[in-house]
């Protein structure tokens, strides 16, 4: 073991079977953040095919894809180093304390006094480089984005999908959820990608138009850089919102004789 992974290791808590990081053959998975539907199965029947007598293999747990590769390894009985950016949990999931019974796991977590940060994740980043003596395993890498520049010019790193994998012109759901409204139209909220390049988020409203019956779609798209913002407006107008029907509950009562306040007992915002 480098000097390098044992000061790396110095930063973490450690649980569960050290003797792993001596493994001769420990591959290291990563992947983008956001993966489209069409290449997961890819990236699970890659973990499912892993030789648990003949690998090791390094994974966080940051993103759902990294949760179903973990519970598809630890079902093969492949050992697993699991490297995480956080604390670790007061207990895991079923799979992960039956491997740690088995010795088949080991956990690198911060530390119960350590502050989060990005620091935190550097050191995460930083250990699960150096532990990968077999190569790096990239399950889907967004063009442009920090994995892409983390790994272009190792020689170490085979990618299981790309975004060349992706129909040019086509999207691709990530998330989709939908809700009938009060005035029984269908609201249609849905997370998307282009490519795994370019993703947004499109809000779709369903409705039948009076007299001819017929469904009458329409959509609004945000761009992902423009969340953020949209968000804090959203915020925003439901405060205003609750302001406003505080204030006229407060006016219906002060006119039916009944003194109003907040369940607290405080002063409201318009008392003064």
């Amino acid at each position: 073991m480098s000097d390098n992974i044992t000061d790396i290791t110095k930063k973490f808590k450690i649980t569960g079977n050290f003797n792993l990081i001596y493994s001769n053959k420990i591959k290291t998975f990563l992947c983008s953040r956001i993966v489209p539907n069409m290449l997961v199965d890819r990236i699970l029947e890659w973990a499912s095919s892993i030789d648990a007598n003949e690998y090791c293999v390094v994974c966080g747990n940051q993103t759902h894809i990294e949760f179903e590769v973990i519970e598809r390894l630890l079902k093969g009985n492949v050992p697993v180093i699991l490297v995480l950016s956080t604390r670790a949990p007061e207990t895991f999931q079923e799979e992960v304390e039956k491997a740690l019974s088995e010795n088949r796991i080991l956990i690198f977590s911060q530390p119960d006094d350590e502050k989060i940060s990005t620091v935190t994740s550097q050191y995460r980043n930083e250990l699960m480089f150096e532990l990968a003596n077999d190569g790096i395993v990239v399950g889907f890498c967004s063009r442009g984005g920090n994995l892409a520049q983390q790994t272009m010019f190792r020689d170490d790193v085979t990618y299981l999908t790309d975004y060349k994998m992706l129909d040019e012109s086509a999207d691709y759901d990530l998330w989709k959820k939908s809700f009938q409204a009060s005035d029984n139209s269908m609201i249609t909220l849905q997370a998307k990608t282009v490519r795994g390049v370019t993703n947004y988020v499109s809000l779709t409203k369903a409705f039948r138009r009076q007299g001819s019956g017929e469904v009458e779609y329409q959509t609004i798209n945000f761009l992902e850089r423009d969340l953020k913002q949209l968000y804090s407006f959203l915020g925003q107008a439901v405060d205003a919102i609750e302001i406003q029907e505080m204030t006229h509950r407060n006016r219906s009562s002060q006119k039916n004789g009944i003194d109003y306040k907040s369940e607290s007992g405080d002063r409201m915002p318009w008392d003064d």
